[in-house]
């Protein structure tokens, strides 16, 4: 099967949740696997880029009027997103730990299940 056949089947068989749920998870993959290559690599700036847009995405969703989003949720999630921002601008050149950010998404992923994260 082709690749665009495999998109366009996910992108019937799939509900928005669903699609968020599974791009966070590709996203979190490649970014414990970029770090096993080591800080400096391509591969780990990448995976950090597309974290980073997809945060972006996120944040430009959320501050939409139309979002149907409670307003709170919505400035949590703005808030999460300028935080991972600030952190992959310091891990882009650096070798912090990319832990953070893929428990900052999981969060988020077990909240599109329907499961609150812990403490909330």
């Amino acid at each position: 099967m082709s690749l665009a056949a495999y998109q366009r089947v996910a992108q019937v068989a799939e509900n928005p949740r669903q699609t968020e749920y599974r791009l966070l998870a590709d996203v979190c993959r490649e970014l414990v696997d970029s770090t096993r290559e080591g800080a400096q690599t391509l591969r780990r700036r990448e995976a950090l880029d597309w974290n980073r847009r997809v945060w972006m995405t996120f944040l430009v969703d959320c501050s939409q009027p139309e979002n149907a989003l409670p307003a709170a949720l919505r400035a949590k999630i703005i808030s999460l997103g300028l935080w991972v921002n600030r952190y992959t601008d310091e891990a882009m050149w650096s070798d912090l730990d990319l832990t953070p950010l893929v428990d900052v998404n999981t969060a988020i992923m077990k909240g599109l299940l329907g499961n609150p994260p812990v403490g909330s």
